[in-house]
């Protein structure tokens, strides 16, 4: 990718992606960033000539564009062979209007970035992976315990391009290699001889899982960010029953949070996280792993 190249706002079309870079000093920002290895962390569409249309708090919204985009980079992804996409702008314009909830915790879909991605397993990156899962599954049972969105399943800024191009018939192709991730590694860990380990309590009944303040996920970064710096030629390591167990647990609950079918069973949990697949795309995929979104350069300011 040529990050020398740049598009003009007056080149931009209806439709275009649009990925921002990272806040500094916000930890959500800089999490997403990490865990998914890109330079990215926001995603946005061009709505028209002066406006974006994106999933950010609180709900669905068309903001203006040259707000949005001061004091960041933006890289702009445009769909291949497809000149109109005014049907997709539609289509998110319908959830703008239905005031359509952003995911006000962003901490269960950093949770599914996380189990969803290629890794270098270290012991020391195993543990800070177990504490943000920790993290993001507290966020979950919070989100479940309060009904906290109705029949409105909330959406992700990444997740909401991705789905209005979907439904619109404009499929994004996303080329990412699930093997040796997280999620592969439980699925073939519970499907073996560890499902003894699954006869405990429902993670909704679990006590010990506290939503953290603002200071612990800032030093759960800044753990992760050394950990990748000191890791990178390191060799995987066989992952452990602790962070398996806490994997499960959070995919379980997500599953039972934002899936349409309740039915139990550990096949079942990872075929629907299959079927949730949209809940995974993140800022860094759209940018990185698409086989059908072309990357036109950074917008000039």
């Amino acid at each position: 990718m040529d990050t020398s190249k740049t598009i003009k706002q007056n080149e931009l079309k209806k439709g275009d992606i649009l990925l921002f870079s990272v806040i500094h000093g916000d930890w959500e920002s800089e999490l997403i960033a990490l865990l998914t290895d890109a330079p990215v962390s926001h995603t946005a569409m061009v709505y028209d000539e002066t406006h974006i249309i994106e999933e950010t708090p609180p709900s669905a919204a068309i903001n203006d564009l040259s707000e949005r985009i001061k004091n960041r980079d933006i890289y702009v992804m445009r769909l291949k062979n497809v000149n109109d996409l005014s049907s997709t702008i539609e289509i998110a314009d319908k959830y703008a209007k239905a005031n359509w909830p952003y995911a006000d915790n962003a901490l269960p879909f950093i949770g599914l970035y996380m189990i969803g991605k290629k890794y270098i397993f270290t012991g020391n990156k195993q543990k800070i992976y177990n504490k943000i899962l920790e993290c993001a599954l507290a966020a979950l049972i919070d989100i479940n315990n309060k009904k906290k969105y109705g029949d409105k399943a909330p959406m992700m800024c990444s997740q909401f391009a991705y789905h209005c191009y979907k439904e619109s018939g404009h499929k994004i192709n996303i080329n990412n290699n699930v093997d040796e991730t997280i999620l592969s590694k439980m699925r073939e860990y519970f499907n073996s001889n560890k499902k003894d380990l699954l006869q405990e309590p429902s993670p909704k009944d679990e006590l010990n899982y506290v939503i953290p303040d603002k200071n612990t996920l800032n030093k759960l970064v800044q753990e992760l960010r050394e950990e990748i710096k000191n890791n990178d030629k390191a060799a995987n390591e066989a992952l452990s029953d602790n962070l398996m167990l806490t994997a499960y647990r959070f995919s379980s609950c997500f599953v039972d949070t934002f899936g349409k079918n309740k039915d139990n069973g550990i096949v079942d949990i990872f075929d629907k996280l299959e079927e949730l697949y949209e809940y995974f795309v993140s800022p860094g995929d759209l940018l990185l792993h698409t086989t059908n979104l072309e990357f036109k350069g950074i917008l000039a300011q």
